[in-house]
C-alpha cells in the first residue's frame, strides 16, 4: 500500500509544508494547491481586483440621448425602441423611421 505523503509543496510560494497548512478543497479533500498564507493573499488581491471591476462598471455614463443610423437625428432615448441586442439597450432606429419603414413594407404587399 503506498505511503502517504505528510507535507506538500505550495504552488505560489513553492515551500513544502505540512498537509495541516493547507485548506482542504470545496469538497473536504486535501489539500488546495496553495498554503494558507499564499491563499489568504491570492483571495485579498481577488476581491480588490472584483471590488475595482464593480466600481468602474458604475463609473459608466449612460447617455440620455442616441443618434438614429438612419435619419442621423440625435433622439432622446424615450423616441427609440428598446432592443436588448443594441447599446445601452435600446435599438439604433428611432421610433418615427421604424414606423415608417413598417408602413411602407405593408404597401409593397
Amino acid at each position: 500500500m503506498p505511503e502517504i505523503p505528510l507535507t506538500k509543496v505550495c504552488v505560489d510560494c513553492g515551500e513544502e509544508k505540512l498537509l495541516s497548512e493547507y485548506y482542504l478543497d470545496k469538497n473536504g479533500r486535501p489539500p488546495c494547491p496553495r498554503c494558507k498564507d499564499c491563499y489568504k493573499n491570492w483571495h485579498n488581491q481577488y476581491r480588490r481586483n472584483k471590488t475595482r471591476e464593480k466600481k468602474s462598471l458604475l463609473s459608466l455614463v449612460i447617455p440620455t440621448s442616441k443618434t438614429c443610423s438612419k435619419c442621423a437625428q440625435e433622439k432622446s432615448l424615450t423616441d427609440i425602441y428598446k432592443d436588448k441586442e443594441g447599446k445601452f439597450g435600446v435599438s439604433s432606429i428611432c421610433k418615427s423611421v421604424r414606423v415608417s419603414t413598417i408602413l411602407t413594407e405593408e404597401k409593397t404587399l
